[in-house]
Parts: structure tokens; C-alpha cells; sequence
């Protein structure tokens, strides 16, 4: 009598431990695609911005480092500012921010020399646009430690720093006519 005859059911164990594993792994699949699911619906919901930490108007604006596109270092000293700069943050990634890319080139276009944008995340193959895309200089932060300084934690964000280094504006999400029209009001006061 051989081996296998004396030890019942030992060509069954290892088939039903490969369907037990094959049933484990399309468990886990199914998690992963329900969790991945779950993540692209909230990244879709629209959150007040009242829910967003952020800075706020009268804060004190704050100096950071950062690149200019051709790789130079700037220094970003709001309290050197003659006139008040737009700080365009953004994403590219960030479908909004290509809707706001628009307004802010429209504001670029009025008043080239008074808006910055600020890359919170570096460009990657899978990016919705370029720094082609800006009408306007685009600095790649040095720090992250700025992003937490600014309290950044949703993009697109506008914020417009006034010459005494206090945040005159903050506006989250893309501009609308209302928030262009308070920029516009900013950037060139009636006398």
C-alpha cells in the first residue's frame, strides 16, 4: 500500500487552500477598489471653506524661500512689497486649479507684475497642466514647512498679501466674479 493511500484526503488539502487564497485575494481586490471608490468621492466634495484651516485676513503674512522656474532662488520678503502681491497656490494635479489657472491669468494679464503662483506639489507625468500654462512667474517651494506656515491644505487658494506684510485677502477655490471684483479693488483702489 502506498504512502498516499494511508493519509485520506491529502491531494484534497492543497486545492482548497489555493481556492481559499484566490477567494482572499479577490476579498482584497474588492476592498481596494471600495476604499479607492470612497477616496475620489470625498477629493470630489465641495468643503466650505469656513472647514478649511487656513490663514485669514489681517494675519501676518510670512518670508519663504523658493525657486523661480529657471532654477534661481527667491526669497519671498512681504515686508519689502511696495504694491500688493496675489500668491496664486496651487496644484497640478488639481482640476480646479486649472479652472482658477484661468482667472488668475486674466489678473496676470491686468497686473503682470503683482501675482505669483505657488506650487504646493511638483509637476508629475500624470499633471493636468504645466507652468506653461501661467501667464504669471510659478515658484517651487524650498520647504514644505511653508505650506504649514500658510496653513495650505486645499488648492486653489488666493491670497493677496498687502505692502505691510498683512494677508489683505483669502479666497479658497476658484475665483468668481465677486472675489475678482475684491481683488481688483485691492490691487488698484479707487483714489
Amino acid at each position: 500500500m502506498t504512502e498516499a493511500r494511508k493519509k485520506p484526503g491529502v491531494g484534497v488539502v492543497w486545492p482548497i487552500a489555493i481556492i481559499i487564497m484566490g477567494i482572499a485575494v479577490i476579498f482584497m481586490a474588492y476592498q481596494n477598489y471600495q476604499l479607492r471608490k470612497e477616496i475620489a468621492n470625498l477629493r470630489s466634495q465641495a468643503y466650505p471653506a469656513s472647514s478649511i484651516p487656513s490663514v485669514e485676513s489681517a494675519d501676518v503674512a510670512l518670508e519663504f524661500e523658493a525657486y523661480l522656474p529657471d532654477g534661481s532662488d527667491f526669497y519671498f520678503s512681504p515686508d519689502s512689497l511696495e504694491s500688493p502681491l496675489i500668491l496664486a497656490w496651487f496644484s497640478y494635479d488639481c482640476e480646479p486649479c486649472l479652472d482658477a489657472m484661468a482667472q488668475w491669468n486674466v489678473l496676470a494679464a491686468d497686473y503682470p507684475e503683482r501675482i505669483m503662483g505657488v506650487e504646493t506639489r511638483n509637476w508629475n507625468e500624470g499633471a493636468l497642466f504645466s507652468k506653461d500654462d501661467a501667464a504669471f512667474p510659478v515658484l517651487t517651494l524650498a520647504s514644505d514647512q511653508t505650506k504649514q506656515d500658510y496653513e495650505i491644505y486645499s488648492t486653489p487658494q488666493t491670497i493677496v498679501v498687502l505692502p505691510d506684510s498683512i494677508i489683505g485677502y483669502v479666497k479658497h477655490g476658484v475665483l468668481d466674479e465677486r472675489s475678482i471684483a475684491k481683488i481688483r479693488e485691492i490691487l488698484s483702489p479707487v483714489q
